[in-house]
């Protein structure tokens, strides 16, 4: 029966720890000033000579945490590529840096997030572009706002009208830039105010539920609220009471 406990520890230890990361590299601080060391070889990777350093955790994964349900699935097991990415701060800008010391992006932009869906967003100048994880700028710094790709499709802001349009992760706009609003995607669907009304768009950009209602929240448990004038119902994604 010792046995069995013991095993099962064994195992949830490895699930939990195993693999999650390459232990041997550590962020340390010197003076208030970060760099990176390897404990394997006790060799200095990255000196300590930026503001801040930070672990692009995203980029070796494919973001499945935001479509799997399994908890036992174990995908990201030895899945790790042989480099890690760090975003690195330097007189109050951002660039990235790979672990072995090699300058990916000088420090020139304000924001840098990490990645979703292979891409991740970049403000330079109070302007939002995008880059993919071959480090490429495939989207100029244009936009006044600029969302992370957490689903296929994402949301950019036009500093023209001050409106929202859908992108795609290659650089699509599927739509103009007509919303006023744009929220998170919750059960496969997304708020938008259009005109100042209330509908639903899905992860192609298609707006399954008319922008005509007064108020609308989120979908949760396949059920949305809304008002409509002086009604307050619920409907379906079929836009169904």
């Amino acid at each position: 029966m010792k046995l069995k406990v013991i095993i099962i520890e064994l195992f949830i230890i490895f699930l939990f720890v195993g693999c999650t990361a390459n232990n041997s590299l550590q962020i340390v601080n010197q003076n208030n000033k970060f760099g990176l060391y390897n404990v394997d070889t006790n060799k200095t990777q990255i000196p300590t000579i930026y503001d801040d350093l930070i672990l692009m955790k995203n980029y070796n994964s494919k973001n499945e945490q935001f479509s799997s349900k399994n908890v036992f699935n174990l995908h990201w097991v030895h899945s790790r590529d042989t480099k890690e990415y760090y975003i690195y701060e330097y007189k109050e800008l951002y660039g990235i840096i790979s672990e072995d010391n090699k300058l990916i992006f000088e420090p020139i932009f304000s924001e840098i997030s990490d990645f979703y869906q292979g891409v991740a967003v970049v403000k330079e100048n109070d302007k939002y572009g995008y880059i993919n994880k071959k480090f490429e700028l495939i989207q100029k710094p244009t936009y006044s706002d600029a969302r992370d790709f957490i689903e296929k499709i994402s949301f950019v802001k036009s500093f023209i009208n001050n409106k929202y349009a859908c992108i795609n992760p290659n650089m699509k706009l599927l739509s103009d830039f007509i919303y006023d609003k744009v929220f998170d995607f919750s059960e496969g669907l997304a708020r938008v105010l259009k005109d100042n009304k209330w509908g639903f768009i899905n992860i192609e950009c298609k707006e399954v539920i008319p922008a005509k209602f007064d108020f609308a929240s989120d979908f949760i448990g396949e059920k949305a609220k809304i008002l409509d004038g002086n009604k307050s119902y619920f409907i379906d994604k079929n836009n169904i009471k």
